[in-house]
């Protein structure tokens, strides 16, 4: 992708931010709401992000594949990316429960912070305990939303930075065998991180406003895996045409 290219998509996702923060909150409501425009985005990029993967995995048998220095038949990494978005798609949409209409259990809905049939909204995840209190700030941590923060951060960011900077680290990762996310990649999630708070704080947007804002970063980040499943799928086409 060229550099203009690049700058465009930085750019979209800035003016995506503004664009939301201007308009009234009932507009901002029904786009962020749960089946709203920006988690339906998620849904869909996360699906077709596990396809595409599903798909490498079952077509990296023509390449060299290697898992922690070992040689395998097929790329692991390609199964454990597709099964990662697999379940993010299907938390997305509470595993279809909205969709097909079926009740939570209840012994899941006393867990569950929403009273949805997911893993994400259990109280274990959630900021405060089910009864209002503060949680400790290790029990913080354990939180889906800064859990995916600090995989996409390391994976989509550190790594990639880290390959470009040492040779030695790059052949270490490709001897792992884990797929490298390219820098421009990782600089649309950067670009999604600094808007949404530079958005929040340079708007002051309230509580309820600053939740809104959040569903589209995590929509963003959902495209950013895409944009990355079609990058694999075009280098892993490159790599056969040149074989």
């Amino acid at each position: 992708m060229g550099l203009f290219k690049k700058l465009a998509l930085y750019l979209s996702v800035i003016i995506i931010y503004i664009i939301l923060v201007n308009t009234n909150p009932e507009t901002q409501f029904n786009l962020t709401r749960e089946d709203g425009l920006f988690e339906n985005t998620s849904a869909i990029a996360f699906f077709f992000a596990f396809i595409i993967f599903t798909y490498l995995f079952f077509k990296s048998k023509n390449l060299d594949n290697l898992f922690f220095g070992i040689k395998t038949k097929r790329n692991v990494f390609y199964g454990l990316l597709a099964l990662l978005f697999l379940i993010s798609c299907g938390e997305e949409i509470s595993w279809g429960q909205r969709i097909f209409g079926w009740s939570t259990p209840e012994s899941i809905m006393e867990m569950n912070a929403q009273n949805e049939t997911n893993f994400h909204n259990l109280w274990l995840f959630q900021a405060s305990n089910k009864d209002g209190s503060s949680k400790s700030f290790m029990e913080l941590f354990l939180n889906m939303g800064r859990l995916y923060t600090i995989f996409w951060m390391i994976y989509c960011v550190l790594i990639p930075v880290a390959c470009f900077v040492s040779v030695q680290f790059k052949k270490f990762i490709t001897y792992i065998g884990v797929p490298i996310v390219p820098l421009w990649i990782g600089g649309f999630f950067v670009v999604n991180y600094l808007a949404l708070y530079g958005t929040i704080y340079g708007f002051h947007s309230q509580l309820d406003e600053a939740n809104r804002i959040i569903e589209v970063r995590e929509s963003l980040q959902a495209v950013g895996f895409l944009l990355f499943a079609i990058y694999s799928l075009w280098y892993y086409k490159k790599i056969i045409q040149n074989q």
